[in-house]
């Protein structure tokens, strides 16, 4: 094991699971699971895809294979081809992503193992605003998951969480945060004196997370919004593509973590304006902070807890987000006062190095893990 560790010399096998996230997933492969490799241990990523088994970063991907079927079919057969797999790694430690793999934590803690639980999003909340959920079902939905995540949270062995308000719901002797900063590594192509034009959004494209004021801002503004990623909610892209300001969207789908990081090298102005859902008031957007990695000023929802940190750093400017008008208005602001947006960039970047980056988080995993398999 690497210098420092409280471990056995014995190369421990640590398995990440997941079946609903892509094998790239930043928090998954980029933080947690490359960071575990490059400490020394040897770790697995088990992902539900299509694609090819491969070795990135130090990290072996394996994929258990897809599955079909309505979407309760295809989650209970992700189920048992994720036991299965998982089962014939016979790891250390199994560190699952997935709300779903809550129901098969009880089997591996049956065979004796340790179990980790890392609790991505408040989903109990989440469910409360899900349009393929029939409305009377939600709030049922919402209190059973809450009540399983409360068993479950009594038989693993530890909890990694993502915001205060999330870790408060299980015990705190067993539970850690790590939040979603950023990975410094991913912007060592950082140039502070590079000249940069584009105006950005990356990531999930849902109507919780903005776009239709987004691509509306752009109805009356002489520049272009780079729009990066995939449309999650049926019917959204055509509603958007007719929304006045499409026309100055470049829409360029999906990307990759080298092309997102190669995007965001451009961008004067990045783009996070989630709407109030009672639950992204709390959070810590990765994409926020990415901008600031990347040097890039922000426009940001104007939330208590984002508000803090961005007039702390001095970085962006946070505006209503369901107003097309006061994002417009930010964006009209940056681009005739470059030299502000420049100064916010640089703000940004400082802030990330100091504070918000993921070097500053992952100790306190390695703290879990060391602490797990001493015992």
């Amino acid at each position: 094991m690497v210098e420092g560790s409280q471990v056995s010399m014995k190369i421990k096998r640590i398995a990440q699971l997941t079946t609903v996230h892509p094998r790239y997933d930043t928090r998954i492969l980029v933080k947690t699971s490359a960071s575990l490799a490059a400490r020394g241990f040897e770790v697995v990523l088990l992902v539900a895809d299509s694609l090819e088994d491969e070795l990135v970063s130090g990290v072996r991907i394996v994929n258990i294979g897809g599955s079909k079927g309505n979407r309760i079919v295809k989650t209970l057969n992700r189920l048992v081809l994720m036991f299965r797999a998982a089962v014939k790694e016979n790891a250390d430690i199994y560190h699952f992503h997935d709300p779903e793999l809550m129901l098969i934590a009880p089997l591996l803690k049956l065979r004796g193992k340790v179990v980790i639980y890392d609790v991505h999003e408040d989903v109990p909340r989440q469910v409360l605003r899900k349009k393929w959920i029939p409305f009377l079902l939600r709030r049922p939905i919402s209190l059973l998951i809450r009540a399983v995540e409360s068993l479950v949270s009594k038989l693993v062995d530890g909890i990694v969480t993502v915001t205060p308000t999330i870790a408060s719901r299980f015990p705190s002797e067993k539970t850690i945060e790590t939040r979603n900063y950023v990975d410094l590594k991913e912007f060592d192509s950082y140039e502070p004196t590079k000249s940069k034009s584009l105006i950005t959004y990356v990531g999930g494209i849902t109507e919780a997370r903005g776009i239709v004021p987004m691509v509306s801002a752009f109805a009356n503004l002489p520049v272009n919004l780079t729009l990066a990623g995939k449309f999650q909610e049926s019917g959204l892209e055509k509603k958007c593509k007719s929304t006045p300001g499409w026309q100055n969207v470049n829409f360029i789908g999906w990307q990759s973590r080298k092309s997102i990081v190669e995007i965001l090298d451009e961008t004067q102005i990045g783009l996070v304006v989630l709407q109030a859902t009672g639950d992204y008031e709390e959070a810590f957007p990765v994409k926020l902070f990415e901008y600031m990695a990347a040097g890039a000023a922000v426009i940001a929802s104007d939330f208590p807890l984002w508000r803090e940190i961005i007039d702390g750093a001095e970085c962006g400017i946070c505006v209503d987000p369901a107003s097309a008008t006061a994002i417009e208005e930010a964006i009209a602001y940056l681009k005739n006062n470059p030299d502000v947006a420049k100064k916010m960039g640089l703000n940004g970047r400082k802030a990330v190095v100091e504070n918000y980056n993921w070097e500053s988080q992952a100790t306190k995993l390695f703290h879990m893990y060391d602490k797990l398999l001493s015992v």
